[in-house]
């Protein structure tokens, strides 16, 4: 699973971050939880990048909090 958020230095992020990685230990599951630093096309990157990576390493499952530009 891919959580991207938008921003790793405020608070309510990082632990929408943090309770992801909880949750999915709870789980057994993976989870990589990556921020966009408040940046859209960092963000559309990094998700991009998980789509495209081998089968074996793609994400089952993709939590996006977008974020704009204004």
């Amino acid at each position: 699973m891919l959580v991207s958020l938008f921003d790793e230095s405020q608070e309510y992020q990082k632990l929408q971050g943090d309770a992801a990685m909880a949750a999915a230990a709870r789980l057994g599951i993976e989870v990589d939880v990556v921020y966009g630093n408040r940046d859209p096309a960092t963000q559309a990157r990094q998700i991009e990048q998980a789509l495209q990576a081998p089968e074996d390493r793609r994400p089952g499952a993709v939590v996006v909090q977008p974020m704009s530009v204004a």
